[in-house]
């Protein structure tokens, strides 16, 4: 089946799906922390209403749909697994399910021009979510400009209704704008003075990380690091936004985890392993490193890969990257042709990166690995969690 004829038909099948049933739409955008704020929103969300969510990274075009449909993994290449999805999209519409969603939350990537105007007119949101864009967001090089993606990304509150929400980062000066030329009512969440949503009296160590959100204090005895504090205030502003009665929602919280790759940590025998290797830019590699540095560890190693999709801008974010890593780690690694300027030992690929790192292991280590998705730094992980 082409994939432009089988966009089209989930399309088709995606709007009558949301006109029958008409589930309020929690959308989420943003260059980093869209699948953590997508978990701390449904682990919030799902203890007042009935709900579906995005599963894995289904935030295209070809995912998006699949949400909607009720399905958890995509079609793969198979035009018959395809065919099965479609038929229960047309099942949906010919015959009510009594039990559909009252809320769906879904996240919608922007890897491209066009992207979340896409989404949005296949489904209009009730509520926008944009977590963070930074200096240089992952894709840019898809765009002419930083503010030609940031244009794009804020598609997903410039479409809301009078009465939705947006839910958007105080600290983020290009999200934060974003509130000024919208219709809908807004909620800005952040660490800043001014934030609806305030985030205060912040730590993190190994066992968790706490910090107060609008003075109701939270625990997160398996998350470390800012972007997980953020996506709990992120939630925090959807449940203000539909209503809630948030006295006691803290306690929700203690049950949200990492997925994996996502700033894991791994306790071995002799050292401890900072696993946030499923993707890499240049904002979400300064968060990884400053929570490396908050964290407790008889020296601190940082093994880093090539950050991708950079464009003008890559060579001068590796340099900056590189620059910080020096001043917070007692080794520093990288892996890959960007990487080498970073000014670190640079290796060529994982297999001569972990052997390094196996003869330089010493008890109470603590190791952060981080990259671009195509660098494949979760080869280094399994490596040295065996070791």
């Amino acid at each position: 089946m082409k994939k432009r004829l089988l966009q089209k038909i989930l399309g088709f099948i995606t709007k009558k799906i949301v006109g029958k049933y008409q589930p309020k739409v929690v959308a989420i955008t943003g260059s980093v922390g869209k699948t953590s704020t997508k978990n701390a929103i449904s682990l919030l969300l799902k203890k007042y209403f009935t709900l579906w969510e995005t599963s894995g990274n289904l935030n295209t075009e070809f995912g998006v749909p699949l949400t909607f449909i009720g399905k958890k993994e995509g079609g793969g290449s198979s035009i018959w697994e395809w065919i099965k999805i479609i038929i229960s999209g047309i099942g949906l519409i010919l015959k009510k399910k009594k039990d559909y969603p009252e809320v769906v939350v879904v996240e919608m990537g922007a890897d491209k021009p066009g992207d979340i105007s896409y989404l949005t007119g296949l489904v209009r949101p009730s509520i926008g979510v944009v977590t963070m864009i930074g200096k240089t967001p992952v894709h840019i090089e898809n765009y002419e400009s930083l503010e030609e993606l940031t244009n794009e990304k804020s598609k997903i509150v410039e479409v809301l209704e009078k009465d939705g929400y947006a839910i958007l980062n105080f600290d983020d000066p290009l999200i934060k704008k974003m509130g000024e030329k919208i219709n809908a009512k807004v909620i800005y969440f952040g660490f800043s003075e001014g934030a609806d949503v305030r985030i205060e009296d912040f730590t993190t160590g190994i066992k968790g990380t706490s910090f107060k959100c609008n003075t109701q204090q939270i625990y997160l005895p398996y998350c470390l690091g800012k972007p997980f504090v953020y996506s709990v205030a992120a939630s925090f502003a959807c449940g203000i936004a539909l209503g809630l009665d948030l006295k006691k929602a803290g306690d929700i919280f203690k049950d949200l985890k990492p997925e994996k790759g996502r700033m894991n940590l791994i306790r071995t025998n002799d050292y401890f392993i900072l696993d946030d290797s499923y993707n890499a830019s240049p904002a979400s590699t300064k968060s990884a490193l400053e929570t490396l540095r908050d964290l407790p560890g008889k020296r601190r190693i940082a093994v880093l890969g090539d950050m991708k999709e950079l464009g003008e801008e890559s060579l001068q974010s590796h340099k900056e990257i590189g620059e910080l890593a020096s001043q917070v780690c007692d080794f520093f690694i990288t892996v890959g042709d960007l990487a080498s300027e970073m000014n670190a030992s640079n290796y060529k690929t994982n297999k001569e990166a972990v052997e390094k790192i196996k003869s330089i292991l010493r008890p109470g280590d603590l190791i952060l690995v981080k990259g671009s998705r195509s660098m494949k730094m979760e080869e280094i992980v399994e490596e040295i969690d065996d070791y």
